[in-house]
């Protein structure tokens, strides 16, 4: 069976590449056919949601997705875009936009898709809300709100970033609502951000926040998950529930969770699971 199996496989490769060719090929030409009409043919449609979905991100991928984000936006007046892409990583230019004369963009999601011209694209002022998914991000917090100044709600989501320190310094941006959910920063620094109102933090490993100026700051959540640990991987590190409330301003509520193999060791004796909520946090 392992002999038959490895003298079968490459032409079992082989085969699946040449399906998986014929369906993107028809896939391409079905969207071209939905988003790239010909001006002459009397189409005349309004997309307020646009969800792409990709497998690959080959240079030919990334021309595709240049030209079919740029008719999706700037065509047909899209409100809501989600673009994700399943492997590698794919580039677009935003700043290819600011030659539109009109944009109605509010909601833009990103997995995998490096935002190029993100931190000075003049169209991308009007979003709303804002979410980066795994190599969408790629440093430049600050700057990304001091771009989008319309922005209320911004999610970092599955970041690896190079760098392990995440930093908001952006006294002038009225955003009120922040997500870090499942990144590898190391420490994060809400230096600057008046208007914020909600923050949460998810991951593996407790992230160190420090709280600058956050005058409306009212909402913290705190949830770390630490999934199943082999034994020689046991972090010998140990901390103190005081630790997450000791530098947190004045707020309303605070909901803080530990779950995991590692909890009875690193927080309280003899408990797996700690799920703290408190309400009139002063």
């Amino acid at each position: 069976m392992q002999q038959w199996t490895r003298r079968t496989r490459p032409l079992l490769e082989s085969i699946m590449r040449r399906y998986e060719r014929c369906a993107m090929r028809r896939y391409v030409k079905r969207v071209d056919a939905f988003l790239l009409p010909p001006p002459d043919d009397g189409v005349r449609r309004t997309i307020r949601k646009l969800r792409l979905q990709t497998r690959s991100g080959s240079g030919r991928w990334s021309e595709c997705i240049q030209r079919w984000v740029t008719a999706a936006i700037g065509r047909w007046g899209a409100e809501d875009l989600e673009l994700d892409v399943e492997e590698h990583r794919v580039d677009y230019d935003f700043r290819v936009l600011d030659e539109c004369q009109s944009m109605r963009l509010k909601r833009l999601v990103l997995i995998n898709c490096k935002p190029i011209g993100i931190f000075d694209c003049l169209m991308l002022r009007w979003l709303t809300k804002l979410e980066l998914c795994k190599a969408s991000y790629y440093g430049g917090a600050s700057r990304i709100l001091s771009n989008c100044v319309s922005l209320v709600d911004f999610s970092i989501r599955h970041c690896r970033s190079s760098q392990p320190i995440l930093q908001f310094s952006v006294p002038d941006s009225g955003f009120k609502k922040l997500l870090v959910d499942n990144c590898e920063f190391v420490e994060i620094y809400l230096d600057s951000l008046p208007w914020l109102e909600t923050f949460a933090c998810r991951g593996v490993q407790p992230t160190e926040v420090y709280y600058g100026e956050v005058p409306r700051l009212r909402h913290v959540s705190l949830d770390y998950f630490k999934t199943k640990v082999e034994p020689s991987a046991v972090s010998n590190t140990t901390y103190r529930l005081s630790k997450f409330v000791m530098s947190m301003p004045s707020i309303e509520s605070l909901v803080l969770q530990f779950k995991g193999p590692e909890v009875g060791k690193s927080y309280v004796p003899e408990m797996k699971n700690i799920s703290v909520v408190m309400g009139s946090c002063l």
